[in-house]
């Protein structure tokens, strides 16, 4: 009897291994946004429309306008931290974790070379609140980015450019130096070492 109960409490944990295992498998992708769908997207997230969140489907969250920008660069024009918090865990729920990391360093691809990712926006802004959620959320704060005149920075380059001219930069100074955060010139010196 005891054998009997032990395979059947074998046979149950397989059964429930292979359920999980197959509700992990990624979506397959859907079908492109038609235009309409787009635009009305792409308006939840310049507006930080909570309604945006109702929005799970790979093809809006993978979507870009036509410079790259995602609904993530968009949602830093007026930034919430409880909406960002919100959709940052939609889209860590809704997108494999190769997919989500490489989304939310998506830099913007323009025409005038500018290259900007969702963490240099929020930086431009000295939000330091919404800086520190993008670093815990897996935003690389070393990335290297170029700017419309084709320099190379990093988002503590802009810092020094706003302290510059004259913007309270010490909060956001902070967050980024406590993440590791380095100017360009300071990665460029690292890798002559090597």
């Amino acid at each position: 009897m005891l054998s009997i109960l032990k395979l059947l409490l074998f046979l149950l944990s397989i059964s429930s291994f292979l359920s999980s295992s197959s509700s992990t498998e990624p979506e397959p992708p859907d079908p492109p946004l038609t235009p309409s769908e787009s635009l009305t997207y792409f308006n939840l997230c310049a507006t930080s429309s909570p309604t945006l969140l109702t929005y799970t489907s790979p093809s809006y969250l993978l979507s870009k306008t036509s410079d790259s920008e995602t609904c993530l660069h968009l949602l830093t024009i007026s930034p919430s931290l409880p909406l960002l918090t919100s959709y940052l865990t939609l889209l860590r729920t809704h997108l494999p974790p190769p997919t989500y990391l490489t989304l939310i360093n998506t830099p913007v691809r323009t025409e005038t070379g500018l290259n900007m990712s969702p963490l240099s926006w929020i930086v431009y802004g000295l939000n330091a609140p919404v800086t520190s959620l993008f670093l815990e959320a897996g935003m690389r704060v070393n990335h290297v980015f170029r700017m419309e005149d084709g320099r190379k920075v990093t988002v503590l380059d802009i810092v020094e450019v706003l302290k510059m001219k004259g913007a309270e930069t010490e909060e956001i100074e902070y967050v980024l130096n406590e993440n590791g955060g380095k100017r360009y010139r300071e990665l460029e010196e690292v890798n002559d070492d090597l």
